[in-house]
């Protein structure tokens, strides 16, 4: 994504893809290792030096897991919901 002089956004939308995927792939690993303290740490220390070398701001982050946050409850509403009418939405494969 970059600014534009107007103010104005441009999108990568395949960087912003690529951007997702090692997200969710950061949260699988942080979530396979909550038992393992030493490992969490690792991947932990990593995340943040690589968003070190962007200039990443801790405020930043609260925006960030609003927003995943935000999608995760709507995808559990949007579950609990298809399976209560399963025979309406059966097709949607949740």
């Amino acid at each position: 994504m970059t600014l534009r002089d107007d103010g104005k956004y441009d999108w990568d939308l395949d960087g912003l893809q690529r951007h997702a995927n090692l997200v969710m792939q950061g949260l699988e690993a942080a979530i396979d290792n909550l038992d393992d303290s030493r490992v969490l740490s690792l991947i932990l220390n990593d995340l943040g030096r690589k968003h070190a070398k962007y200039q990443v701001q801790e405020d930043m982050f609260d925006v960030s897991f609003s927003i995943i946050l935000h999608f995760l409850l709507i995808c559990l509403l949007i579950m609990e919901f298809c399976s209560n009418n399963s025979r309406y939405f059966s097709y949607l494969n949740f």
